[in-house]
């Protein structure tokens, strides 16, 4: 008994120190130049970053974890967190073996070797297991070049695309939609985004990247902006008849909490006005704050002494309203939950293949009353017949999407920036249960972000989408085949 006494403290600290959370700080630089790596992808076990502009990365990450260094062109990089881990020099070295990846590039497909175009070829196992909402949010960090601008919502772009910058700022309206890059899935193209971002990762076969100019020779104008070319999996195989089934579910959390800005409580508020009304030469107890703050100090603009801050004890002398100290960045964010789940099942044999895909995914958002969800299916089939020379099959994508994005106050501005910039002093809650605001002289007339966040909880953005073709091609002789399809 004494024993289990001495032993059970001894697990439960094992235990708390395995758990324990740290925040890892690092720089990523090239083995051959010893140069800066931007938009390295660190991968921990719930969260993951890329590396800036000077190579540099901080992540959040338990003591025993594992993170995971990987960059296009690069050999991946495991470094295990110990309790002396914290800040970490890390080197990659260069990968020959991308060199033999078999590339498509519109009608044809080679060796990377013999590319004279600039084509990325993705690793999918630096994906597949990333719960994101879009594969294209997966792929940050893993394409030199490629740029995606989010924002943190659920979507990365607040329910819309993200900005995805391929080829650089090519165009006289900067960051617009003329910078969407053309999306060629199962050899049909698209510039909606929408129909890349509601497949499932697990149901890709491969994603290539097309950078340079040469794409345009093959899809024309609209290639000008990039070519991203998706393939799905069809279940086909080249030998005996055989029937796959995956089933696999994600859960993660995030929070903003690591990057919140630094705010005034109510008190250190009241101290910089009266410093600003003080170096001002003005009197902090008349200026337009006066109904908000009193000041106790020594009248003395030469060695100025402030010796107490008055807050007035209720919001624009509303009884319901009591003064606060209020971090409206801990009112508004809240940790998000996500969840993925997805069901593949795959069956084929030499001639036939069939890839049925059923997925659900959840987040539910970091900012009060916001929300992600998606239902999708994906089917593809696909049969030959006369020894292989004639062939039929179709793909089709359906999705069901269902979203709350973050709103603005009735003035316009965001609730993100309303959660740095509103008064410490307003409660979030008045006493009888209703949303404190600013009343009253002394406050401007911007509102209590929460509170509309909660009148928008109903604004829901609900979207069914269907995207697909349907084909047929036969080998008419040695080289040349006959394609025909129809898209819907």
């Amino acid at each position: 008994m004494r024993k289990l006494q001495i032993l059970l403290p001894m697990l439960l600290l094992a235990l708390f120190s395995f758990a324990q959370q740290k925040i890892i700080t690092g720089k990523v630089t090239g083995k051959t130049n010893g140069e800066a790596l931007v938009g390295v992808s660190v991968q921990g076990k719930g969260s993951s970053v890329v590396t800036d502009a000077e190579g540099k990365f901080s992540i959040s990450a338990s003591v025993g974890e594992t993170l995971t260094l990987s960059f296009v062109g690069m050999t991946p990089l495991k470094v295990k967190v110990t309790n002396s881990t914290s800040t970490l020099n890390l080197v990659l070295e260069e990968s020959n073996t991308e060199l033999n990846q078999v590339v498509v590039t519109g009608y044809k497909t080679e060796k990377k070797v013999d590319l004279t175009g600039a084509v990325s070829v993705v690793n999918l196992n630096n994906i597949k297991n990333n719960p994101v909402s879009s594969p294209m949010l997966a792929l940050q960090g893993q394409v030199p070049g490629l740029y995606i601008q989010v924002d943190g919502s659920p979507t990365g772009a607040n329910g819309a695309a993200p900005t995805i910058i391929i080829r650089g700022v090519n165009n006289l309206n900067g960051l617009g939609n003329l910078n969407s890059p053309l999306y060629v899935i199962d050899g049909v193209p698209t510039i909606q985004y929408q129909d890349f971002a509601n497949i499932n990762t697990n149901s890709i076969a491969s994603i290539q990247v097309l950078k340079d100019a040469s794409a345009s020779s093959i899809y024309g104008s609209r290639a000008a902006n990039g070519v991203i070319i998706v393939t799905t999996k069809d279940g086909g195989t080249s030998g005996a008849e055989k029937v796959h089934l995956q089933f696999s579910s994600l859960a993660t959390w995030q929070t903003e909490k690591p990057w919140q800005e630094p705010v005034l409580s109510s008190t250190q508020r009241g101290e910089a006005l009266w410093r600003a009304a003080v170096n001002d030469g003005s009197d902090p107890n008349t200026i337009s704050t006066s109904n908000i703050y009193q000041y106790k100090w020594n009248n003395d603009y030469a060695n100025p002494v402030l010796n107490n801050v008055i807050i007035a004890p209720f919001v624009g002398g509303d009884s319901l309203e009591p003064s606060a100290s209020t971090n409206w960045q801990n009112a508004l964010f809240k940790t998000a939950l996500i969840t993925s789940n997805d069901l593949a099942i795959t069956a084929g044999n030499k001639t036939s293949g069939l890839l049925i895909d059923l997925g659900y995914y959840n987040n539910n958002g970091l900012m009060q009353f916001t929300y992600f969800q998606r239902f999708n299916a994906r089917i593809n089939a696909h049969t030959s017949a006369f020894n292989g020379k004639f062939r039929f099959g179709e793909n089709m994508q359906l999705a069901r999407t269902s979203q709350v994005n973050s709103t603005t106050d009735v003035g316009g501005d965001a609730v993100g920036d309303l959660a740095l910039t509103l008064a410490p002093t307003i409660p979030l809650y008045k006493t009888d249960g209703t949303y404190g605001g600013p009343v009253g002289a002394g406050y401007s007339d911007r509102n209590n972000p929460v509170d509309m966040q909660y009148l928008n909880r109903w604004n829901t953005n609900n979207l069914f989408m269907a995207y697909g073709n349907v084909f047929a091609e036969i080998d008419i002789l040695k080289n040349l085949v006959f394609r025909t399809r129809v898209i819907y």
